[in-house]
């Protein structure tokens, strides 16, 4: 099961993906002002595919992906700076249902 983390700057919201045995080939990542798509398979037959409505707006042409063994870093430039404190609304592409925002979407805060 993919674990998610958030993590944010002035500048940038990173979303990583971490789940073992990516299929690099099977990755594609798509992203307008508001909104990212992801897609792969992992574990041989098991698909992630989600649609975030994006908590801010991103620059998409500055944006970018990396594949590092068993994670996706998913580097957002943000459009204006703001402080977002989640991702967004994360849905479930097959089901169209929200996945449940549980502490990995948001960013953590000091105790």
């Amino acid at each position: 099961m993919p674990r998610f983390d958030m993590t944010e700057s002035g500048t940038e919201a990173s979303l990583t993906i971490y789940v073992k045995k990516i299929d690099p080939d099977s990755v594609h990542l798509s992203a307008s002002r508001r909104r990212l798509k992801v897609r792969f398979r992992y574990d041989v037959i098991t698909v992630l595919d989600i649609e975030v409505e994006l908590a801010g707006s991103i620059l998409p042409h500055l944006s970018k992906a990396d594949i590092f063994g068993p994670k996706i870093e998913i580097s957002l430039r943000k459009g204006d700076g703001t402080h977002w404190g989640k991702i967004g609304k994360v849905i479930d592409s097959s089901t169209g249902s929200e996945v449940h925002q549980r502490s990995e979407f948001a960013v953590p805060t000091a105790m």
